[in-house]
């Protein structure tokens, strides 16, 4: 049950990233901008997710702080790719989020983290 919460956990990540990096290149019709925010926004997720979230995050963190953290920037993937009426990755992404966070909150333990309640 680890190695399938481990594997639907890193999926999630990387289609977390591109979900932000559409919705940068989405969020304004100039043509440079779209690139740099594209770019920009999963940098700036990826950098907080490895510098806080990630199980070997630089600065440590409560369980509490590590799963609410991570089911936000999650949702907010949610988010964007439903307000894109991307329909089928949205009812994919969300489906398989929820299968994640109802698996870390069953067993208390971030998906590849060791770190439990």
């Amino acid at each position: 049950m680890k190695l399938f919460n481990m594997v639907v956990t890193f999926l999630l990540e990387i289609a977390m990233l591109a979900a932000y990096g559409y919705g940068g290149y989405e969020l304004t019709s100039n043509a440079v901008l779209r690139w740099v925010f594209a770019i920009a926004f999963p940098v700036i997720v990826g950098v907080l997710w490895g510098a806080f979230l990630s199980p070997r995050a630089r600065v440590a963190s409560p369980y509490s702080v590590k799963v609410a953290g991570r089911f936000l920037l999650m949702i907010g993937g949610a988010v964007i790719l439903w307000s894109a009426h991307l329909t089928v990755l949205a009812a994919i992404y969300t489906a398989a989020f929820a299968v994640s966070a109802a698996l870390t909150i069953v067993t208390h333990e971030i998906p590849g983290d060791g770190q439990s309640t």
